[in-house]
């Protein structure tokens, strides 16, 4: 899994290492993101009850390249 987990991050930062920005490119992008979790509360063999949790993220980027 470690494996992985570095060619992963090894193959990101070559794919970043080989972005060329031009003048007057306009570069949008982001993210966006959702997790749920469910959980069951127990005490004593007996089930108290459970809870139900949604999240979602996101953000958003932007930008313009101009050269001096």
């Amino acid at each position: 899994m470690k494996k992985t987990i570095l060619f992963t991050i090894a193959a990101m930062v070559a794919f970043a290492a080989s972005a060329q920005i031009n003048k007057g490119v306009k570069l949008v992008g982001g993210s966006i993101g959702f997790q749920s979790q469910k959980e069951k509360i127990e005490s004593g063999g007996t089930s108290n009850g459970h809870g139900h949790h949604n999240y979602l993220s996101g953000y958003a980027q932007g930008g313009y390249f101009c050269n001096r």
